[in-house]
């Protein structure tokens, strides 16, 4: 493969996480005749190794036609360039079924492209093409047509082609996750031109719950790679803590709806990454292991109010004195996580157990998606929990990627 610009020694295809280097990749033609791939499908174009190229350094396909497009040389799905280029950093979002996991990348991935340039970093698509399901997750809750009309994101199905690509490996047939690609650029700091790809993964809740690993839909095996994971414990799912929650949260009043379950066992959940992590990287279950853990206490909204002296409505981020940047306010994060942890210990203390069993780094950071509550929506014969745009307002949303970026870049 020719190519003018920097690649790395080697990269991570981030669909199926095999090492392979750059010139390796192989190129998604564009002729219609060429249609149908024998590991991509039949719907999509055939992948091929270019053996001509124009004069401004394209490849060529069979039928003639110059193509930019690359795929992995094994799952043969698309890489985006910036792929080759920069040093990509995983994060695992994980949690139950119906605990906020699409909610909250959506406010996050919003408000980091608002933010991030606070903190002297620009905050990108690295290919728009294929983070349209984020797009459309941000579209619902902040682009909406009409702000006063109740939204909420589809549920994220188990098969859904959205967030999964089935791919074909000699006669075996798998599905692998799509995931979301952003490009972190630190040019804007003095003497920094650095880079990161951001690399994130939302799967369906279900595929996190114990004996859902399966040979055919390896989706979960991002866990092993992850600088830091992201666990979402949605505290109004705990019957235990349901009654710390607002009684006029219609997630309290009505329980659940067609859109999932209520009373999870989220510690299980917990317990089953991580085992798949250890399995993965081969790590004994009487080691620790080194990424830092991020507990994110979803829907914080409903029941913040019974630990007083956290305020989710002052953002931990103050100026650096050098630069005039952001930068994050250490010790009111940790106070913070003192502070729900306690609060967390005295009514499941076998969740806690479960993530201090895990990590040797364990935070805890409560989060606001929304910053209010839902309401229960009757559309026919079904119902969802809806929130009205003009309503919604984020609460420390963006604080557990900040955290953990610092965290894994300062390791």
């Amino acid at each position: 493969m020719k190519s003018k610009s920097t690649f790395l020694p080697r990269v991570i295809c981030p669909s199926c996480w095999h090492k392979f280097q750059p010139v390796e990749s192989v190129y998604i033609s564009k002729h219609e005749s060429l249609l149908g791939d024998p590991i991509a499908g039949k719907n999509e174009q055939m992948r091929f190794m270019p053996s001509r190229f124009s004069v401004d350094c394209m490849a060529i396909d069979p039928a003639g036609m110059n193509c930019h497009q690359l795929a992995c040389p094994r799952c043969h799905l698309e890489i985006s360039r910036p792929s080759l280029e920069l040093d990509a950093l995983f994060l695992s979002i994980v949690g139950a079924p119906a605990s906020g996991k699409s909610f909250l990348l959506g406010a996050m991935t919003w408000s980091l492209r608002k933010s991030l340039h606070n903190f002297g970093i620009r905050f990108t698509d690295a290919d728009p093409s294929l983070n349209q399901t984020v797009h459309s997750y941000e579209q619902t809750l902040f682009l909406a047509e009409n702000p006063n009309e109740p939204v909420s994101i589809r549920k994220t199905e188990l098969d859904g082609t959205d967030l999964y690509a089935s791919v074909k490996f000699g006669s075996q047939e798998q599905r692998l996750p799509k995931p979301f690609l952003f490009t972190m650029d630190y040019s804007t700091r003095k003497n920094d031109e650095s880079g990161k790809l951001l690399v994130l993964y939302d799967n369906a809740g279900e595929h996190f719950l114990p004996g859902s690993d399966k040979v055919g839909a390896p989706v979960t095996e991002h866990l092993a790679n992850s600088g830091a994971i992201l666990f979402v414990f949605d505290v109004t799912q705990d019957p235990r803590l349901r009654q710390f929650c607002l009684e006029d949260d219609p997630q309290i009043k009505h329980g659940s709806t067609n859109t999932g379950s209520v009373g999870t066992r989220q510690e299980t959940i917990l317990s089953e990454a991580a085992s798949r992590i250890r399995k993965h990287l081969g790590i004994s279950t009487k080691k620790l292991h080194d990424r830092p853990l991020v507990i994110v206490l979803g829907k914080a909204d409903a029941w913040i109010h019974n630990i007083p002296e956290v305020n989710l409505k002052e953002e931990p981020f103050k100026v650096a004195k050098e630069g005039g940047h952001q930068k994050l306010d250490s010790k009111l994060i940790r106070s913070t996580s003192n502070s729900c942890e306690q609060w967390l210990k005295e009514h499941c203390p076998e969740f806690v157990a479960a993530a201090h069993g895990f990590c040797k780094d364990v935070t805890f950071i409560p989060v606001s998606a929304t910053g209010c509550s839902p309401e229960l929506v009757t559309t026919g014969k079904s119902n969802f929990y809806g929130v009205r745009p003009s309503q919604i307002s984020p609460q420390w949303v963006t604080v557990p990627f900040l955290y953990s970026l610092r965290t894994i870049l300062k390791s």
